[in-house]
C-alpha cells in the first residue's frame, strides 16, 4: 500500500498571511485527508480537523459540525472562545447555519473552515473549505475569498499554536 507524501512544511501564520502557498496546502490536502474522513464521508469538517492536526499544537476531537467547529477547538484546549473578530491567520472559521454565508447554507449544521489570508484594509478573507459536493473531485476542497466581519461567522486564531 502506498503511502500518502507528507504534508508540506507548516505555515508560519501571523497577521494577513501565511508562508506556504494555498495551492501546496490545497494539493497536501488532497493526497492526505483520508485519515480524517468520518462514516459520513467528505465534510466541511475534515479540512479544519485535518488542518489542526497535520499544522498545530492542539487537539481535535470528533463529533461536531461547522456550527460549532471553532468554539469545540477552543474549548477542548483551553483557548478563549471564537469572536466575530478576524484577528490573524491562519484561523478556523465557523458559520452558524442562521444565515447562508461564508460557503454555508441555511440549516442546523453550520459550516467550517480556515481562513489562510486577509487584508484589513478590504475587509477580505482567503478561505479554504470542503464539504460532500467536493467528494471524488480534484480539487476536493475550494479557495474562496470572502468579505469580513460578516453575519453569524466566528473565528478562532491558531497562529500561536502552529508547529
Amino acid at each position: 500500500m502506498n503511502k500518502p507524501p507528507p504534508p508540506p512544511p507548516p505555515p508560519r501564520g501571523g497577521g494577513g498571511t501565511l508562508d506556504i502557498s494555498i495551492a501546496a496546502l490545497q494539493a497536501a490536502f488532497q493526497t492526505g485527508y483520508r485519515a480524517h474522513v468520518t462514516d459520513h464521508g467528505l465534510q466541511c469538517v475534515t479540512f479544519p480537523r485535518w488542518f489542526v492536526t497535520n499544522y498545530t499544537t492542539l487537539t481535535y476531537t470528533r463529533g461536531h459540525n461547522g456550527n460549532t467547529t471553532a468554539a469545540s477547538i477552543a474549548n477542548v484546549n483551553g483557548l478563549p472562545p471564537p469572536t466575530s473578530t478576524l484577528v490573524g491567520v491562519p484561523s478556523v472559521f465557523s458559520t452558524s447555519g442562521a444565515v447562508a454565508t461564508w460557503g454555508g447554507s441555511v440549516g442546523p449544521f453550520g459550516h467550517t473552515g480556515i481562513v489562510l489570508s486577509m487584508n484589513s484594509t478590504t475587509g477580505m478573507a482567503t478561505v479554504i473549505h470542503t464539504g460532500n459536493r467536493a467528494s471524488g473531485q480534484t480539487p476536493n476542497s475550494w479557495i474562496h475569498n470572502y468579505s469580513f466581519p460578516a453575519a453569524s461567522v466566528t473565528f478562532l486564531y491558531l497562529g500561536g499554536h502552529l508547529i
